[in-house]
């Protein structure tokens, strides 16, 4: 569906959004940003790196759920 507006789609769709504890990991040298869902685990978001080998590893995907060290 395709939606056009002067309203920001922000505002619009403000009841749809669900907070989100992002966190930005390195693992294995891969950094990600990481939606922490508990205290050791969370969804990766999206891969930050220079290495295209990155971004076609199936295990740093997003949606991919990980397991970390928790960090303070």
């Amino acid at each position: 569906m395709v939606y056009y507006s002067i309203i920001p789609g922000d505002v619009i769709f403000e009841e749809e959004r669900e907070e989100m504890d992002l966190v930005e990991l390195t693992i294995e040298g891969v950094t990600m940003v990481v939606n922490r869902t508990e205290v050791n685990k969370g969804e990766v978001v999206k891969v930050i790196s220079s290495n295209p080998e990155d971004y076609i590893n199936s295990t740093y995907k997003p949606g991919a759920i990980l397991e970390f060290a928790p960090q303070t």
